[in-house]
């Protein structure tokens, strides 16, 4: 069998064989950093980190406490049917934060609704006693008996 020749920017076959063995990457770019086996490396942690949104309220947090505001606000004016539909656009959110059967591979519910429910919780409890904490309570409460009904098996 012939050996074809290299270009010159390659050097000879021997030249060639000896740095792609001595490559760790085989001739995969020639270095860099190297691919990360442990996902409790900080250097994965952080880049996987720098990825997610810093806002700690999601837009279904902050929609289910304006409706729970505007809800008080209907009751302070006396308009319980402006009143009762803020009610029902409430579970409306609610239903489509967690839908009524909605399986997931691991027991309890998601992570993203522990997270909504304890924001609820966490504003509720720096608010003065009034219709706006016991409705955001509230809120909290239907989303995670929700969300732990919505896993079973049926």
């Amino acid at each position: 069998m012939s050996n074809p020749t290299l270009p010159a920017y390659m050097g000879s076959w021997s030249e060639l064989l000896n740095a792609l063995l001595h490559d760790p990457f085989l001739g995969g770019g020639g270095g860099g950093r190297p691919h990360v086996t442990h996902s409790d490396s900080p250097e994965l942690l952080m880049s996987r980190r720098a990825g997610f949104d810093s806002n700690p309220m999601p837009g279904f947090v902050a929609s289910i406490i304006g409706l729970v505001s505007l809800k008080d606000a209907a009751l302070r004016i006396k308009n319980e049917a402006l009143a009762g539909s803020i009610e029902g656009s409430i579970a409306d959110e609610i239903d489509s934060i967690c839908p009524p059967f909605w399986p997931h591979p691991w027991p309890g519910p998601p992570s993203q609704i522990l997270a909504a429910v304890s924001t609820l919780v966490y504003v509720a409890n720096t608010l003065q006693e009034g219709n706006v904490q016991q409705g955001l309570n509230k809120a909290a409460t239907q989303l995670l008996e929700r969300a732990l009904q919505s896993n079973k098996v049926r």
